[in-house]
């Protein structure tokens, strides 16, 4: 690709963070006018806190950064800390685990010295995921239980359903696919029970990614449906898009295409409305593929080059993962870099002009 796409497409910021963020802008612009560090630490804390939600985990790092050194000016013990551990934990999503963990044992002393038990809970979770992610999963299950056994002394309730929900996350990794059922089937109990619709919402979800990933489309089709009833009473968009994509995805396993493309259409139209950039990418791309492997490879290759330029134009580290794929459809083709090149220029023209819808026209044209 060509050096200067990377600002082709324009990068946006998810529309549940925008006014927040311009809110934390606008306030750190005044904590700077009247001197107020404190306050100013806490604007780049919350801004980082933005930029790690959505994955910009260097753009979070330098803002955590900026607030320790603040911290550490006005010699804020408490602000220190929770930069450490916020710090810890883009060090474990970057892989930087020896650096994350070392952090958050030290935390955990302090923590357990000062009694603060919630906090205590949240770094034994946090030691417990860098476990998991190094795959030493007989640790992270002792330091997962920690954290439970600590959340349900302190009656935070929440806290053990998201220690839960993590620990279910860790089994799937490693395809522990009973256990994981198990955990999520009692998550969804008490989601039940307390009328808890959202995170019920989520749990059918990961409920049906199961059943999908172990060939069990039926009951997957209807956790999904299951799932998105609830995402739309809610009014959660974003969970509505992730539902209908994998339904989508049924659709395509079982050759039903048309009715696949739909809800293709559907998952997308809603992610382009809310702005996820990183499920319109992948979306894009699964159309892309599905079209190819009917028999368009030309049309694919279009639609898999937006969703990688998509993911160019946010700097994601999915890019690892897509890039391939449009070498190999590139390939199939035998195109010229100048050929690519003048594709890649055609894509996202038709991406500025009508968000793609063009690109998919042209591959379900005789559909």
């Amino acid at each position: 690709m060509k050096k200067n796409k990377k600002t082709i497409i324009d990068k946006e910021c998810d529309p549940d963070y925008q006014d927040v963020q311009k809110e934390l802008q606008t306030s750190l612009k005044k904590f700077r006018s009247k001197g107020d560090k404190k306050g100013m630490a806490m604007a780049w804390y919350g801004l980082a806190a933005i930029d790690f939600d959505l994955a910009r985990y260097k753009p979070a790092r330098r803002k955590f950064d900026k607030a320790m050194r603040i911290y550490r000016r006005i010699d804020d013990k408490m602000g220190q800390i929770s930069i450490r551990f916020a710090l810890a934990t883009v060090d474990t999503v970057e892989g930087k685990y020896e650096r994350a963990r070392a952090t958050c044992e030290d935390l955990l002393k302090i923590y357990r010295l000062a009694g603060m038990q919630e906090s205590e809970a949240a770094t034994w979770y946090a030691l417990a995921l860098v476990d998991a992610h190094q795959g030493k999963r007989d640790m992270a299950w002792e330091k997962f239980k920690r954290s439970m056994a600590i959340n349900e002394e302190i009656g935070d309730v929440e806290g053990t359903i998201a220690d839960w929900h993590d620990l279910a996350m860790v089994k799937l990794k490693n395809n522990e696919y009973k256990p994981a059922r198990n955990i999520l089937l009692m998550m969804l109990e008490i989601e039940e029970i307390t009328g808890d619709d959202a995170n019920r919402a989520s749990t059918l979800h990961i409920l049906a990614q199961v059943d999908l990933d172990q060939g069990a489309y039926d009951v997957a089709a209807d956790r999904f449906l299951d799932a998105l009833e609830f995402e739309h009473e809610i009014g959660n968009k974003d969970g509505e898009a992730a539902n209908w994509y994998h339904l989508a995805v049924i659709d395509m396993v079982r050759g039903e295409r048309r009715s696949a493309s739909q809800k293709f259409q559907t998952s997308l139209s809603m992610n382009q409305e809310i702005g996820n950039k990183e499920d319109e990418s992948q979306t894009f791309t699964q159309i892309g593929l599905m079209v190819k492997d009917d028999g368009r490879i030309g049309e694919g290759l279009r639609l898999v080059i937006l969703g990688t330029a998509i993911l160019v134009s946010f700097e994601s580290p999915d890019l690892v993962r897509d890039v391939p794929a449009v070498g190999r459809l590139a390939s199939e083709l035998d195109y010229t870099r100048e050929r690519f090149d003048a594709i890649f220029d055609e894509v996202v023209e038709a991406y500025r002009r009508d968000r793609g819808q063009s690109l998919i026209d042209a591959a379900f044209g005789d559909a």
